[in-house]
């Protein structure tokens, strides 16, 4: 095997790899050798088969992936031994050669690499604001009269309020009252205080079990009426008459009393015993909500402005033709879109050098006891509400539960998830240590007002 290395710009570089018969003979010679005792083919008794029909049936699909799996053994042991991280995956530039079944010939491979820039992020010495939001009474009833809302007894009154669901069912119907054949039908549910036409929630307020409402399709309100009817406002302009409407059911949720049995699962849930001790529960895990916002928007706000005083030397024209192909177009510097994408990037090539600068690693350890907290708050009542043990074992059992669940296959995301999440954590604290900050107390309507403003 020959490596060679060519530089095409500023981290992006060109690596040709060619294999020799040496780097993929022997495996697959061992593949089809296993192949001949195995495969059934008509005319050979089984384990019999002649190695050339094996090599004419096979052979050029087991070479063809033997030599993908060597040179991508071989580059990534390349790009590990360099230290490179590389910007989404190698291009391979040479158009495939054609495989054939001579087991003593070279194959050439070209591939195009982009590679992280490794950069010198100096911290600023000027000062950020760190905001703090109170928690406001108002929010902390709110979110109790809702739990009680979502926690109580459903009911079926005779007359529809506001504040009910319906249950219905429509068809559409032609100038004559009749049941227009194959037209606009079906059932649906809905809030009648959750559409957003005043006119037609009113149609629904007062009616009663089996009341029908002759709905006329207005332009105007494709928005509540495709809410009303679970469709689309493409299906709507196809409606050419009136649609009727029949109720089903009215259903009312009235609210459950902290003391009912339905309202336990919200106390376990906020780690209470009584009603008395939930608003303090509520209002600290509303003030834990928000710090955590304030301190994303801090460090969101540190690293635009050091991903603005950072040069950092991105292989551009190896990204245009990265976002290209995700795009499924041509791209130039001028685009909007591909500008984001640019700046993403320069965000992540600072956090990573900020990541080694401040040796910030996240341990299984720390995923494990993270995840294992996250599973608890929403699964309080997994291993029962007396646990033999006490707190201690149950937070043991949950930490067990955690880490089976995060060395299962599709945790992955999940896994990536939380483990950004640490990360994220740990760098605001460094950051908090290492650079100025003054704090300021704003409101929660300022707060999403000055937060939308950033991202916009």
């Amino acid at each position: 095997m020959t490596l060679t290395e060519k530089k095409i710009a500023e981290n992006h570089n060109e690596v040709t790899i060619v294999l020799d018969p040496a780097d993929y003979r022997a495996e697959v010679e061992k593949t089809l050798e296993k192949y001949r005792k195995e495969a059934r083919v008509p005319g050979f008794r089984n384990g019999a088969i002649p190695a050339g029909v094996v090599m004419k049936m096979f052979g050029k699909e087991v070479i063809s992936n033997k030599l993908s799996d060597a040179t991508s053994d071989i580059l990534q042991k390349y790009v590990t031994d360099n230290k490179w991280q590389l910007l989404g995956k190698p291009l391979v530039k040479n158009e495939p050669p054609e495989i054939d079944t001579d087991l003593n010939r070279q194959y050439p491979f070209v591939f195009e690499l982009g590679i992280f820039p490794a950069v010198n992020v100096q911290l600023p010495s000027e000062k950020f604001n760190l905001y703090s939001i109170p928690v406001e009474d108002g929010m902390v009833t709110n979110v109790i009269e809702d739990l009680r809302t979502r926690h109580g007894r459903i009911t079926e009154p005779e007359t529809a309020e506001n504040t009910d669901y319906l249950k219905i069912k429509f068809y559409e119907t032609g100038a004559n009252g009749a049941k227009v054949k194959d037209g606009f039908l079906g059932g649906s549910s809905f809030l009648i205080n959750g559409l957003p036409d005043e006119e037609i929630r009113t149609k629904f307020t007062g009616l009663k079990k089996n009341d029908v409402v002759p709905l006329t399709v207005n332009p105007e309100q494709y928005k509540t009426l495709s809410l009303l009817f679970h469709t689309s406002e493409e299906r709507l302009k196809e409606v050419t008459g009136l649609i009727r409407v029949n109720i089903i059911k009215i259903e009312r949720i009235g609210k459950a009393s902290p003391e009912d049995e339905s309202f336990k699962p919200v106390l376990s849930r906020y780690g209470v015993k009584t009603a008395g001790e939930l608003p303090d529960a509520v209002r600290k895990e509303f003030e834990t909500v928000q710090s955590r916002r304030t301190d994303q928007f801090f460090l969101e706000e540190v690293i635009h402005w050091l991903t603005e005083k950072t040069e950092i030397p991105l292989p551009v024209d190896y990204l245009k033709i990265l976002f290209s192909a995700t795009a499924k177009t041509e791209v130039n510097e001028a685009d909007p879109y591909f500008n984001r994408y640019l700046n993403e990037i320069r965000k992540e090539v600072v956090i990573k050098a900020l990541m080694q600068q401040f040796d910030i690693r996240v341990t299984e350890d720390e995923l494990v006891s993270h995840a294992g907290i996250l599973m608890q708050k929403e699964y309080p009542n997994l291993f029962g509400s007396g646990t033999e043990g006490g707190e201690e074992k149950k937070e043991e059992y949950y930490r067990t539960f955690a880490k089976i669940s995060l060395g299962r296959k599709e945790m992955s995301d999940n896994r990536e998830k939380m483990a950004s999440q640490i990360f994220e954590k740990k760098l605001t604290a460094k950051l908090k240590e290492t650079i100025a900050y003054e704090k300021k107390e704003i409101s929660n309507k300022e707060f999403n007002e000055l937060h939308h403003h950033h991202n916009h």
